[in-house]
């Protein structure tokens, strides 16, 4: 609005003031939304074409019968979700899938989080960098490489485990993929050995994270080390306790490593869920129902994962 101040001369000038601060105009406001829009664009397209329109069509033959090779495909409805409930496979594959998930989470969480807290405890200053690499190392080696190490390892008669069972005066060495007690544990070994380094970078990220006084604070009121790790430590690190685990349950569709090492035996107790999906894929071309069991797997990681997501929010409040 307009206003007149007085000059020393007597003289009335007009002066304007504004109520508020000024606003872009509308064509100012567009062009910034239009250059947002076009950096955002590219990505958007990107994740369209690999992986929102891949997933809808995975859904999509859900509803299926569909061969690759003989290039038909069959409306079928539901008939592939009442399959996959009733088939046998369905269940046993899903068990050896979860026991499988528990022995390498736990295979890896526990001695990770204990050999991350050794490495934070360290005071020299070049020493922590050195153990991240060597823990981290197996993470970059190729698989072929890891999986043709640890069948050497675990061979009954020429590998390392047997080396060592000579050494202590043993009869023998145990079968160790052979042994449908022992085969799915000792999988779960070899995994949890090789993505150790990852876990333990996670959570040297957390320790990281606390502040120091917490720690100084509870020793000067005389808590011990371990009551330290319980009381503050832990509670501290659940968020990366729970990125680790929703990590972890890639688990649930493990295909390589039972393919390569075991071929699902022996007596199919290390056939996972994911492995049974991929013969239903690429052996049976049972496209459809092979789908079927991926969007159900998908399913059931994400109930998993939103359960764990609870559980951390209410573990915190």
């Amino acid at each position: 609005m307009d206003t007149a101040t007085t000059t020393p001369g007597g003289a009335m000038k007009p002066v304007t003031t504004t109520s508020g601060a000024r606003k872009p105009d509308a064509g100012r406001r567009f062009k910034r939304a239009l250059t947002g829009y076009l950096f955002v664009a590219p990505v958007v397209v990107l994740m369209g074409v690999f992986v929102f329109y891949p997933l809808a069509q995975t859904v999509y033959l859900t509803f299926f019968d569909y061969s690759f090779l003989a290039d038909t495909q069959e409306f079928v409805g539901v008939d592939n979700y009442v399959e996959w409930a009733q088939d046998p496979m369905t269940w046993q594959t899903l068990w050896v899938s979860v026991k499988f998930f528990l022995y390498y989470v736990l295979g890896s969480m526990v001695p990770g989080l204990v050999i991350a807290i050794m490495i934070d405890r360290l005071a020299t200053t070049y020493a922590p960098s050195v153990y991240r690499t060597i823990f981290y190392f197996p993470v970059v080696l190729p698989a072929a490489i890891v999986f043709s190490m640890w069948l050497w390892i675990y061979d009954p008669t020429l590998g390392m485990f047997a080396h060592l069972s000579d050494t202590v005066g043993a009869d023998s060495s145990p079968n160790w993929l052979g042994d449908p007690d022992l085969a799915l544990p000792s999988l779960a070994i070899m995994n949890s050995w090789r993505f150790l380094g990852e876990t333990v970078i996670f959570f040297l990220i957390g320790l990281a994270a606390i502040p120091r006084d917490y720690v100084e604070a509870a020793r000067t009121d005389g808590a011990g080390e371990v009551k330290i790790v319980v009381r503050i430590i832990i509670p501290l690190l659940m968020p990366f306790i729970f990125l680790v685990f929703v990590l972890r349950l890639r688990a649930l569709e493990l295909v390589t490593e039972p393919l390569f090492m075991t071929q699902g035996g022996p007596v199919d107790a290390t056939r996972t869920y994911g492995l049974e999906a991929y013969e239903l894929f690429h052996n049976q071309d049972r496209i459809g129902y092979a789908d079927t069991w991926f969007v159900l797997l998908a399913v059931i990681s994400l109930v998993t994962a939103g359960f764990a997501s609870r559980r951390l929010r209410s573990y915190q409040t």
